[in-house]
């Protein structure tokens, strides 16, 4: 990614270079390599931010969450999940309650789950951050940890309900 980058600005100095030999030159250089850089090279570097981003802040959790679930904790937390998922009450009382669609009560136990979720670790940072003043590395793992969710299950959960819900 590096060497792209470093190959796109010799490029873009090359054709400053040559546009400057041109005796039809408007003055208009300045527009073309200030449009060159906010069209090529600010996303090109907020790209390599955010993946430095996911590989240093995420990618952990996600492996280590994921193969927790797989390796461990499939056997004891699918079978408790499945009856929730499956249970007639709670798919009633969503359909009739809470979704204007009773397709949607699919989604209610991965909403409560999320809320769950949500009402523990968000007010645990709050709470750190306002009576400490800073949020300790552990802490902060923890957190990101929590967003993942044993299996992934609370990013799927979170982009189940952005994504299929709405209608």
């Amino acid at each position: 990614m590096l060497s792209f980058l470093i190959l796109t600005i010799l490029q873009s100095y090359n054709n400053n270079k040559t546009n400057k030999n041109n005796h039809f030159n408007s003055g208009g250089d300045n527009l073309k390599s200030m449009n060159y850089i906010t069209n090529r090279i600010i996303p090109f570097l907020c790209g390599v931010l955010m993946s430095i981003n996911f590989v240093v802040f995420w990618l952990i959790p996600i492996m280590g969450m994921g193969a927790i679930y797989k390796q461990c904790l499939k056997p004891f937390l699918q079978p408790l999940y499945l009856m929730m998922d499956k249970n007639y009450y709670l798919r009633l009382f969503a359909s009739n309650y809470i979704y204007t669609k009773p397709e949607h009560a699919d989604f209610i136990s991965m909403s409560i789950l999320l809320i769950i979720n949500c009402s523990i670790s968000i007010p645990t940072m709050f709470y750190t951050q306002l009576k400490y003043g800073y949020l300790p590395w552990w802490l902060i793992f923890c957190y990101y940890c929590s967003w993942v969710g044993i299996g992934g299950s609370m990013m799927g959960s979170a982009y189940g309900l952005a994504h299929k819900e709405v209608g």
